[in-house]
């Protein structure tokens, strides 16, 4: 939906002239404006016990209306790994037009890892600077640091989602 309905007040609709929202203080002096937002959800799952990355199904595209303009990133979903062994990791990353990927995060753990063997809710926030206006496709991915353990991203009974936010220079 794009209605915003507040307890009190006015009710809001995004995307029409003249409107202006504010959500968590994300616009005002020095935050940018909350321009657009993208968003996916699924109930599938996605597993490996390889050490490369690979693609989940938690994948969405934005088109930034500026060059200037950063994507907040915000996935949650449920991971876990099958044995304490191993550790399930994931990252996202970045395509522009379809092109050369680039996986956002350099470190070995990416940007959540767990050794838990139970389905753990997973959420977690990465501000990209894409410095384009052409459509980026920004996926999800996960590892394992341990062959012997199969890792998991989703789950067939509960929602992941995915949401990209496009905010304002």
């Amino acid at each position: 939906t794009n209605t915003i309905a507040p307890s009190t007040g006015t009710t809001l609709t995004l995307g029409e002239s003249g409107d202006t929202v504010n959500i968590g203080g994300i616009s005002g002096t020095g935050f940018g404006k909350l321009l657009q937002i993208q968003n996916m959800s699924t109930t599938g799952e996605s597993s490996t016990s390889g050490s490369s990355f690979i693609d989940t199904g938690l994948t969405d595209t934005i088109t930034c209306s500026s060059s200037s303009n950063k994507v907040l990133i915000f996935p949650s979903f449920p991971h876990r790994t099958s044995n304490s062994n191993g550790n399930a990791i994931v990252t996202v990353e970045r395509a522009i037009s379809g092109g050369a990927t680039t996986v956002l995060s350099s470190g070995s753990l990416g940007f959540a890892h767990t050794y838990e063997t139970n389905f753990t809710m997973t959420s977690f926030f990465v501000l990209d600077e894409p410095n384009t206006t052409s459509e980026i496709t920004y996926t999800i991915q996960l590892k394992s640091d341990n062959a012997s353990a199969t890792v998991y991203v989703g789950r067939t009974n509960a929602t992941s989602q995915l949401f990209l936010f496009e905010i304002g220079a």
